[in-house]
């Protein structure tokens, strides 16, 4: 069936959608670029930032920032796993693990999913830690741009993780 200019425009009235509106418009919160978004599970919302360094976490209702930590390293990547620990990769060569107690807030461990040669190289934007996910058996998969996967299993009776494994890309040729 092709489209006539009626059918074009019946398609994106139907399909437009026009009746949202924004529930509150956060502003002056970031000056730089928000690097992530995510909910805590008592249903506060975090930012965070990449040239501010800023973790910022917001009352559920009335939007203001009731927590601020502040970090030496750029926020590539944050979000929360399922028992609440909130985590962030830090300046591309690091992530801090954090659990959120009401308007406070500890660091629980510190993953650094390579050796100290990449971390140098990390500096260099060779290898980066993008992001990460959480599997279904809590387990993290840290993702390193330029160098593969690290596994961390998660400790028994702990919110803490531990090495597991890592695959490594291996490097590519150039074809000619």
């Amino acid at each position: 069936m092709e489209l006539n200019t009626t059918n074009k425009n019946n398609f994106w009235e139907i399909h437009t959608l026009n009746d949202f509106e924004p529930i509150v418009f956060l502003k002056n919160m970031h000056s730089s670029k928000i690097s992530s978004v995510c909910f805590l599970k008592d249903g506060r919302i975090v930012s965070s930032s990449l040239d501010e360094q800023l973790l910022l976490i917001y009352n559920k209702i009335t939007y203001k920032i009731e927590i601020k930590i502040k970090e030496d390293k750029s926020i590539y990547y944050m979000n929360i796993t399922r028992d609440g620990i909130l985590i962030a990769c830090l300046g591309g060569i690091f992530a801090k693990l954090y659990e959120i107690n009401g308007k406070e807030y500890k660091i629980i461990q510190t993953i650094k999913p390579y050796s100290f040669l990449m971390n140098i190289l990390a500096k260099y934007n060779s290898f980066i830690l993008t992001k990460f996910i959480e599997l279904k058996n809590e387990n993290l998969v840290f993702f390193v741009r330029s160098y593969g996967l690290s596994f961390y299993r998660k400790k028994k009776n702990s919110k803490k993780y531990s090495y597991f494994d890592k695959y490594k890309e291996p490097l590519s040729k150039k074809k000619i």
